[in-house]
């Protein structure tokens, strides 16, 4: 029985230094010869056990050896290959090496890349919430560009029709529509409860065309219904808002409000061949005719351009001075004596006999009813509201430059037009003076026949 026992115990102790020596033996897939160091601990071709765990390679590639490698028992992180010949700084796990400095860039994320994603997140939050506030506006209010209210009244009314902002064929920036306007006076003249209409005027006029096309309507529906037009100005009715007022039988104006400003514009047209000459630029155009491109940024207006252009903008003028001639009854002689293109006071106009009185809107009405035997019709207010949403509250959406009438810009010091914002200090050797010169030949392409005031109140 003992010597049973003791058989036992000499397995066992064998067993144990059996698994000590496997233990203390690098991989042996990691290649190399295996020595014996002077404080017993087994090594492998440079590859030294740690007091903590694992293996460090610790020879020199030079030698025989490999560059310093840490070896877990349980395999690290990171990725160069093992069969890559075990480049240096990475761990073994299962056959492969990674880049210990790989590992590190991997976790450590640079400060510019962590604020670029949490700007890329707060831009992508602001859109989903400007969509969200735009669908749930127009659910509430049942408004948009394509959702404007019906107005469709009951009883007799005498709509107070809005024309606000930049007169133009289309939709403005600053809160205009043509179609929409024009599709509020068309209602109003099939509306048989509408009796009459206040025009609530407040612009520093527009295009030509679209203004002519206003006037027009009005007229027909004047023709058609037989009702009253009254005009209240508000704090601007110049140029193209006066011209829209000559359909009303009777024009009241607030007491700051301006108006006049008579008269018509083209431009504003640039020559910027002297620009061109100081960078080198040259350009041509091949035209069927002299005065084909006229107008081209690239050199100067002749005096017979400048002649042909005149007499667009005189026959447009001559248009203008027939409508106030028509509308406030005044000889052709007295309004293009008052028609030079200034603007006039509330009390100069009244003076000039450009309009009937000055007051407010409550006076204007009240006028407009006691007049017209409009007693107890109801008084409703037709106004566009342009679609709300948060990106346009931001002014994200809808940042638009816009150049009102001569003069906006000016190149002092050359040959181009003075104007009201001198350049000439900004024209300066460079990249900026660059950059303006392509932002005014941008402007210089866009030329329209104008009734507008350069001028806002």
């Amino acid at each position: 029985m003992d010597e049973r026992i003791n058989e036992i115990k000499t397995a066992q102790g064998a067993s144990q230094e059996q698994q000590a020596q496997q233990a203390s033996v690098a991989p042996a897939d990691c290649g190399g010869a295996q020595s014996q160091q002077a404080s017993g601990t087994p090594y492998w071709n440079g590859l030294e056990k740690n007091p903590s765990g694992g293996y460090t390679f610790t020879g020199d590639r030079g030698q025989g050896g490999y560059a310093p490698y840490n070896v877990n028992a349980n395999g690290g992180s990171g990725g160069s290959s093992y069969n890559d010949g075990l480049s240096s700084g990475g761990s073994y796990r299962g056959g492969s090496y990674a880049s210990a400095a790989s590992a590190a860039t991997a976790k450590k994320m640079p400060g510019w890349v962590k604020g670029l994603i949490i700007f890329s997140v707060v831009c992508l939050c602001i859109i989903g919430l400007g969509a969200a506030c735009s669908r749930a506006v127009k659910d509430v209010t049942n408004v948009g560009n394509s959702s404007q209210p019906t107005y469709n009244f009951k009883g007799d009314y005498v709509g107070v029709l809005y024309l606000e902002g930049t007169i133009s064929d289309g939709v403005s920036g600053d809160g205009y529509s043509q179609g929409w306007i024009l599709e509020r006076i068309a209602q109003m003249t099939e509306d048989k409860n509408n009796r009459g209409i206040m025009l609530h005027v407040n612009t520093p006029g527009g295009s030509a065309y679209a203004t002519s096309e206003v006037y027009k309507a009005l007229l027909d529906y004047k023709e058609e219904t037989g009702n009253p037009i009254y005009v209240y100005m508000g704090q601007q009715a110049t140029s193209g808002g006066y011209y829209v007022a000559m359909a009303a039988d009777k024009i009241y104006a607030n007491e700051e409000c301006w108006t006049g400003s008579i008269g018509v514009v083209v431009g504003t047209l640039y020559d910027f061949s002297e620009l061109f000459e100081k960078y080198g630029i040259k350009a041509t155009n091949i035209v069927s005719g002299a005065n084909k491109d006229m107008g081209s940024y690239a050199k100067p207006l002749t005096e017979e351009q400048v002649a042909i252009l005149q007499s667009l903008v005189d026959d447009s003028f001559g248009r203008f001075v027939k409508a106030v001639v028509d509308g406030r009854g005044l000889s052709d002689a007295a309004v293009r004596k008052l028609a030079d293109g200034r603007i006039y006071t509330a009390a100069q106009a009244l003076e000039g006999g450009l309009i009937d009185a000055v007051g407010s809107l409550d006076e204007a009405l009240t006028d407009m009813v006691n007049s017209n035997g409009l007693s107890g019709v109801n008084i409703e207010a037709i106004e566009y509201v342009p679609e709300d949403n948060l990106l346009g509250l931001l002014g994200l959406l809808g940042l638009k430059s816009q150049i009102y009438g001569a003069g906006s810009y000016g190149v002092s010091g050359g040959s181009g037009v003075s104007g009201g914002i001198g350049l000439g200090s900004a024209v300066n050797a460079g990249s900026g003076d660059l950059a303006i010169l392509m932002q005014l030949m941008e402007e210089s392409g866009k030329v329209s026949i104008e009734f507008i005031c350069p001028l806002r109140k």
